[in-house]
């Protein structure tokens, strides 16, 4: 494409575009749109992807969002991506022009817009369906405007993008069944039968959840937090056998695991460079959270999962109680108090740090409250407490439908 047209498109205003891919599992959006964007996925670039792959847009912040996405195909850069300098870098964010760009021959692949209201999210399921390096931009009506280099190829990936008053955020998500090469270096069993209800390699056809990282189905999902590439050994275990899986994990990126056949409890046990965290997944569970940072590994809701925005949208002051209750142990009962102006918002990073089951209770200083009983982490966070313009509180959060749950 020409990289001159791209960048006038995002200098004008970010007027409304077409694209050829097709939208999906809107909440709180409203996507432009054109008959073009029933159009296959974009395969002139390297090998064909035995599933293509996409990109979702989240707001996670207060206010609504008109927001322009653009995707161009690098020509030249279709090559090996499994090395580890292949996955952004410090490229990632780098603005045009910069790291030798200005002379990129690409090819428009992707444009289109979007307004997406508090908590809104839009995906593009099936944009690209060959390997190679991808440039995102992403240009907002207030100003934000961020570019990444999306690397695709197998198991990689999808791409999450995240808006808010801090930035744009990318966060590239891996696949696996639970093996995905280049990354996935071993399978270890202590029992091959797929009939035991233990991850297995599906075929690509049959495999639980797999429409990109936005399908439906029960995953276990595990975020690198930290800057480099690390080495993750996930293991499921029950009745006497197990599986065991290793990786290694990009910088800044979720590994998803898509579990099929759970019919019985699991024992999971995550470890990373010395660090181990086990816990228990119950089958009326459908999600797990890790996370593996320098810290450590843990299980728990993090990132936006975790994050809890407070929100006054009543024209007077407003003290806020939330109480989140821990059915395993009532004991260890969180209770937070806030102050909100009026019209004002705030954010608590680690309201959630834990996971469920757990009972949440929320209440206003006019007597309003609710009480909500919650199984795991959100699935697509962040999530919202909200009075509303009569006093009245309640909780929201984005609610992924079947091409949103990654």
């Amino acid at each position: 494409m020409r990289r001159r047209r791209l960048m006038g498109v995002l200098a004008v205003g970010l007027a409304g575009m077409a694209g050829c891919g097709e939208p999906e599992g809107e909440a709180g959006a409203e996507p432009t749109s054109t008959p073009e964007q029933a159009a296959r996925p974009y395969r002139e670039g390297g090998a064909v992807l035995p599933v293509p792959r996409g990109v979702r847009l989240r707001n996670a912040g207060i206010d609504e969002q008109y927001v322009t996405l653009a995707v161009d195909a690098v020509r030249g850069d279709q090559g090996d991506h499994g090395g580890e300098d292949k996955h952004g870098g410090e490229d990632k964010h780098g603005g045009e022009g910069e790291h030798g760009r200005g002379g990129d021959e690409r090819t428009e692949v992707f444009t289109a817009s979007a307004t997406l209201t508090r908590a809104g999210t839009v995906a593009y399921p099936a944009l690209v369906g060959s390997a190679g390096t991808y440039r995102v931009l992403v240009a907002t009506a207030d100003g934000q405007r961020e570019g990444y280099d999306w690397v695709v190829e197998g198991a990689r990936s999808d791409l999450d993008v995240a808006l808010d008053a801090g930035g744009v955020r990318f966060t590239p998500v891996v696949t696996c069944a639970p093996t995905c090469p280049p990354l996935s270096r071993a399978v270890t069993r202590t029992s091959p039968s797929p009939s035991d209800g233990y991850p297995v390699d599906y075929p690509e056809s049959e495999r639980p959840g797999l429409r990109g990282a936005f399908g439906p189905g029960p995953s276990l999902r595990i975020d690198n937090l930290g800057a480099g590439w690390r080495p993750v050994s996930v293991s499921f275990a029950a009745a006497g056998a197990s599986v065991t899986s290793r990786y290694r994990v990009p910088p800044d990126s979720r590994l998803v695991i898509p579990v099929g056949g759970r019919d019985r409890a699991f024992s999971v046990t995550v470890g990373s460079e010395g660090s181990t965290a086990r816990t228990t997944w119950p089958t009326d569970v459908p999600e797990l959270f890790a996370t593996v940072a320098e810290a450590g590994v843990a299980f728990g809701c993090g990132g936006d999962s975790g994050r809890c925005h407070l929100v006054n949208d009543d024209d007077r002051p407003h003290r806020v109680t939330v109480r989140v209750e821990p059915l395993d142990d009532p004991a260890r009962a969180t209770e937070r108090r806030y102050y909100l102006g009026p019209e004002a918002h705030l954010t608590d990073a680690d309201l959630l740090d834990r996971l469920g089951p757990f009972a949440l209770t929320v209440e206003a200083d006019t007597g309003s409250h609710e009480r909500y009983g919650w199984l795991t982490c959100p699935s697509v966070g962040p999530w919202y407490v909200v009075v509303d313009a009569g006093g009245r509180i309640r909780v929201s959060q984005p609610v992924p439908s079947a091409s949103v749950g990654g």
